[in-house]
């Protein structure tokens, strides 16, 4: 049975087929070897090394893994194969495979022989990129339960080059762990948290990752409001073809829907900047020396990850909020109107979800920006949180 704790699924055993170099890097990612004791720390997802397909099949008759990670290369079979072969029998299994080369990096949607597996990566060597592959299975398999079921928040990644993605979800996996961290230190200055526990933080939102513009529609609408944010390519596959302007058309799809929804696209071209932020989204120039820095910066200012920033008709900063109490006494400063651009915009329930306050936030959704009194009663719902501790 698949091991959860609270809404989040856990990968506590992986099935490893590769080498004993590949054994060696994921020892070095922090993972433990079937049966090794652990000594520091708390103990990290264990694997089990099959050195070929068939061993790998006949493994799996026997031990129950939640993750298969296979090399491409294998001395009898490849990894894609061996993912189409798991898949026939255990199609639930998520299985991902990495390779040096990139003659599959782009999405199953142009790769037809990528169908067998959940993700392909590139691999540089980074021994960090196979935490961020366990991550972001975890988080794609929570997804349900924290995002559908316990109205969690979720942040949607799209991007269809895997050699890209390979080189970016570590670090933007750092900046969710560092949010979480920061959030957990504010809640118990006195309780220092443990850089191995961030995955389990309620307060961290999930990462969706997505290949193509049906998928991530599809993603879209299940998440909804819980939604707190696209990171999205500008060129990827819709209906069958790559489609150079895909991130245009997704962010028009988003915005039609809840405007309320920040968007950042990302791209190698910046002659489409200007119709970017005129479609009401920011933009990232995937050349940058500053790319995740940037994208840091925007992270915080328009997906809720920093302080809640109250700003009049002109856009000039009147207030500041970086936590439930202080977020109550800027509501309860501020003028009506800029408590109604803010909550008109659901710009108070997307911090309040980025921030861990699933109930704050789901309340909030409910206020109607169109009754004065809504001011007041979104003040008596965060003093009542803060009664509580």
């Amino acid at each position: 049975m698949p091991t959860f704790r609270g809404s989040r699924f856990i990968v506590e055993r992986l099935l490893l087929v590769g080498s004993q170099y590949d054994a060696f890097l994921l020892q070095q990612a922090g993972f433990r070897r079937f049966g090794q004791s652990w000594e520091k720390g708390p103990p990290g997802p264990e694997f089990v090394l099959a050195r070929t397909a068939a061993e790998a099949l006949n493994t799996l008759h026997n031990v129950t893994f939640d993750l298969i990670l296979a090399d491409q290369d294998l001395p009898d079979s490849t990894g894609l194969e061996l993912g189409r072969q798991i898949k026939q029998h255990a199609p639930k299994m998520p299985v991902v495979v990495l390779t040096s080369k990139l003659d599959y990096g782009r999405s199953r949607v142009l790769v037809p022989e990528r169908e067998g597996v959940d993700y392909l990566f590139i691999w540089y060597g980074n021994t960090a990129l196979l935490r961020a592959i366990v991550h972001l299975v975890e988080d794609e398999a929570s997804f349900e339960r924290h995002v559908v079921e316990r109205e969690g928040s979720a942040l949607l990644l799209v991007e269809d080059d895997a050699s890209f993605a390979s080189h970016y979800l570590p670090p933007l996996y750092e900046i969710l762990r560092t949010h979480a961290l920061e959030l957990a230190r504010s809640a118990d200055p006195d309780d220092e948290p443990s850089l191995d526990e961030w995955q389990d933080s309620t307060n961290r939102p999930l990462l969706l990752y997505r290949e193509s513009y049906e998928a991530a529609c599809e993603c879209f609408e299940r998440c909804g409001s819980r939604l707190i944010g696209v990171i999205s390519d500008l060129e990827f596959p819709r209906a069958g073809a790559l489609d150079p302007r895909a991130g245009l058309l997704l962010t028009r799809y988003v915005k039609e829907r809840i405007p309320s929804v920040p968007v950042i696209i990302q791209s190698h071209d910046r002659t489409l900047a200007d119709e970017v932020h005129a479609g009401i989204a920011a933009f990232l120039w995937k050349g940058s020396d500053r790319l995740l820095g940037d994208l840091h910066e925007l992270l915080d200012a328009y997906f809720g990850f920093g302080d809640f920033v109250f700003r009049d008709a002109a856009g000039h900063e009147i207030a500041r909020g970086h936590d439930i109490t202080s977020l109550a006494a800027c509501v309860r400063a501020v003028p009506w109107e800029v408590f109604r651009y803010h909550g008109s915009r659901s710009h108070f329930s997307a911090w309040l979800s980025v921030h861990g306050e699933f109930e704050l936030a789901r309340e909030a959704r409910r206020l109607s920006v169109s009754d004065p009194t809504a001011q007041r009663r979104f003040l008596e719902l965060l003093e009542r949180r803060l009664a509580r501790g």
